[in-house]
C-alpha cells in the first residue's frame, strides 16, 4: 500500500483574509474640538461629504442617547460611556480603511 501526502496550508479564514486588506490601506483619523460656535460641526460635516468618511459628533450621540444631561458630572458620565463604545468601534471602523472625523466639544 502506498501513501501519498502533500503538504497543504490550512485555508485562511475569511477574518484572516479581511485583516490583511484592511491592514494595507487603513482609515485616517480626524479630530474637531474647539470653543462653542468655532465652526468645528460645519467643518466636519464638510470633510465627511467625502468618500469613505464617517463623521461622529459626541453631542448628537449625548443628545440621542441620553437626551443630554441634567448637570455636569451626569453629562461626563454620559460623555465616558460613549467613549467606552467609542474606543471599541472607531479603530474597527480605521482598519476596514474607512475614516473618522471626531466633532468633540
Amino acid at each position: 500500500m502506498t501513501s501519498t501526502s502533500q503538504a497543504t496550508q490550512p485555508a485562511a479564514s475569511p477574518a484572516a483574509i479581511a485583516a490583511t486588506f484592511q491592514a494595507a490601506r487603513p482609515g485616517t483619523l480626524h479630530f474637531f474640538a474647539g470653543r462653542v460656535a468655532s465652526g468645528k460641526t460645519t467643518a466636519a460635516r464638510r470633510m465627511a461629504a467625502g468618500d469613505r468618511i464617517v463623521m461622529i459628533c459626541e453631542d448628537e450621540w449625548l443628545v440621542r442617547l441620553f437626551d443630554g444631561a441634567a448637570g455636569l458630572e451626569e453629562y461626563l458620565q454620559r460623555r465616558e460611556r460613549v467613549r467606552a463604545i467609542l474606543e471599541i468601534q472607531v479603530p474597527q471602523i480605521l482598519s476596514a480603511g474607512t475614516s473618522v472625523v471626531f466633532d468633540f466639544a
